[in-house]
């Protein structure tokens, strides 16, 4: 506001000082108090100009990085409450593009918004100033204004449709490059690099002709809504001259009003190119507000249920779940009792581990009910829990273990506040201790992006280490220990044993030795449980196929039985010499004197 009034007072002063100065009947000395008094009034202005147009950039900078931040963090709030089906239909470089390059487009939008509403004002003031001292030239002033306003509106729709499609032409790039960097040692694995360039090529295409697309539509109207206002200037000056010349408008009037046509046709340009700009920002900030609007399909209930005390066990009632058409649990029913291990096992596509999410509450059943059950037997519906209060008794350990980038002791602490005696007593749990104690920074050793430079079974145990650390009362393992040797695994479940005893233990099992921990095996197959017993019963009843051929079979060996078959004369040499070498005897002494019977016809 003080800017504008400046900057409209400061012509008003230079009219007064030429008029002043131009007078036929001034007094000398009067004249040079009056110039001296208007100097340094111009020099006040121009002061309390400079600070109030600083104030006025500063605030501009102020707010639109502030709106900025605001937009980010609810971004990833909102990103945070989706629930499943939410993430399953997100695409990670549409979320890069948006929460960048949009939220930048949007900042910029907020920053100008102090601009424009100062320059509106200083516009409306101005002509209201010049009215005063001119109509006529005010007149001439607003003439084109509605062919400007016209303009900038028809602009709208098609800079806003032309600059959508140029950001989702890069969030589909970035989708491509990210895709193509988290999966860069598949594509060096089959020699896709030209594959993958020239998709690249191809999508960079896309977003050069879509971005080409808006500087077009941009420099069709940007420069027309510009130029439109030097119109009435030239127009102006013309008729200001005409009345000076013939007497009917004073120096000193005509130099104010050619100033405040000279200002409002840079003002009025200026706010025809931040409009047209502001269709631009608009277009990404509808973007960024589709991506916080996003709305889960599952809420927590107002008044949501407490969690029961004490150990707890599952009860999952006659679920369905279906997903893309396509149904993968059928009229589930599972019980599992408070501090009880049930291994499942079953062929691939049965539906496992779909009923761990399930039973994580990252989705919803289409029908039945899940629920957690105390030792008393009372039951709390998965539906009625605060989702939040949920996931602190029910963690779980996928067989695609996520770490950040980040050192060893932020992976498994997650920001709970962990001391260091809980953090390597989950280590130690989970058998990853004496590894972290070999590297070199120990917990404090920083892990690549997902954990690429540990092993996968280094990256499984800090991620069991991770849920052992906030003592879970139910742990669901889909087949967490797959990249773990038998050796470790036993330790493992040997610890979860004796130092989780109240703890119930879901196992999605694809090894046999994971049937090890079992006080129960259920059998998995066509999205339900059609058997559950102990490990012996199960072995003499179920007939079943192990998940991946012959590795995990509850009928015993874990070996396919060679065929009976006479074996060459090449064969049992090697044979020959090896069981020289089981007896003690020389080798090759052995082999000749296998192969000397074997000419005479001796066996």
């Amino acid at each position: 506001m003080m800017v504008t009034l400046c900057d409209i007072v400061i012509p008003l002063i230079t009219a007064t000082a030429i008029d002043s100065a131009t007078a036929a009947n001034g007094n000398h000395a009067t004249g040079e108090v009056s110039i001296t008094t208007i100097v340094v009034l111009l020099v006040v202005a121009a002061l309390v100009r400079y600070l109030f147009q600083f104030g006025r950039r500063y605030t501009a900078g102020r707010l639109s990085n502030t709106v900025q931040h605001q937009l980010r963090v609810d971004i990833l709030r909102s990103l945070q409450r989706l629930d499943g089906p939410g993430q399953d239909r997100l695409r990670t470089g549409q979320v890069v593009s948006r929460s960048i390059s949009d939220l930048n487009l949007t900042q910029a939008m907020v920053a100008m918004m102090p601009l424009i509403i100062g320059h509106v004002l200083k516009i409306v003031i101005t002509l209201g100033v010049m009215l005063w001292i001119s109509p006529l030239l005010t007149l001439i002033a607003v003439v084109l204004l509605p062919l400007l306003a016209w303009l900038t509106m028809m602009s709208r729709p098609t800079l806003f449709a032309a600059t959508w499609a140029a950001q989702q032409a890069v969030a589909d790039l970035s989708t491509h490059v990210e895709e193509t960097v988290s999966g860069i040692r598949v594509v060096k694995a089959f020699v896709q690099e030209s594959r993958e360039v020239a998709t690249l090529r191809s999508a960079a295409r896309v977003v050069y002709a879509q971005m080409m697309r808006a500087a077009r539509l941009t420099a069709r109207y940007r420069p027309l809504v510009q130029q439109i206002p030097n119109i009435s200037l030239v127009l102006s000056i013309g008729v200001g001259g005409f009345l000076v010349l013939h007497g009917d408008m004073s120096i000193g009037v005509f130099v104010a009003t050619s100033v405040y046509m000279v200002s409002l046709t840079a003002v009025v340009s200026m706010v025809a190119g931040m409009l047209v700009q502001l269709q631009l920002g608009m277009s990404s900030a509808a973007r960024v507000f589709d991506l916080i609007n996003i709305q889960p399909d599952t809420t927590t209930p107002p008044n949501p249920e407490p969690v029961p005390d004490g150990p707890l066990g599952i009860a999952v009632s006659r679920v369905d779940f279906a997903t893309n058409e396509q149904r993968v649990l059928s009229q589930c029913t599972m019980a599992v009792s408070p501090g009880e291990n049930l291994v499942i096992v079953g062929p691939a596509a049965a539906g496992k581990t779909m009923l761990v999410q399930l039973l994580c509450g990252f989705y919803q059943p289409d029908s039945g009910s899940i629920s957690l059950v105390d030792a008393a037997g009372h039951r709390a519906h998965y539906r009625s829990l605060d989702l939040a209060e949920l996931r602190q008794v029910v963690a779980c350990v996928f067989d695609e273990p996520f770490l950040y980038s980040a050192t060893i002791r932020d992976n498994i602490d997650m920001g709970r506040g962990l001391t260091d005696d809980d953090i390597w007593a989950a280590a130690r749990h989970a058998a990853i201790d004496r590894t972290i104690t070999d590297l070199p920074d120990g917990l404090d050793t920083t892990v690549g992006e997902g954990g690429l430079t540990l092993s996968g079974g280094q990256r499984q145990r800090i991620a069991l280490a991770r849920a052992l650390a906030g003592n879970p009362r139910i742990l669901i393992l889909d087949d967490a220990t797959s990249a773990i040797d038998a050796s470790t695994e036993r330790t493992i479940f040997h610890n979860l044993t004796h130092h989780f005893a109240d703890t119930t233990v879901i196992a999605i099992a694809h090894r046999h030795s994971t049937l090890d921990i079992a006080d129960r095996v259920g059998l998995m197959e066509d999205g339900a449980l059609t058997a559950t017993g102990d490990l012996d019963t199960m072995r003499q009843k179920s007939p079943i196929q192990p998940p991946h051929g012959p590795e995990l079979s509850l009928g015993g060996s874990c070996r396919r039985p060679r065929p009976l078959r006479r074996w060459p004369h090449r064969t049992r040499r090697r044979q020959a010499m090896a069981h020289g070498r089981r007896h003690g005897r020389p080798a090759r002494h052995v082999a000749d004197r296998h192969a000397h019977r074997r000419r005479h016809g001796r066996r």
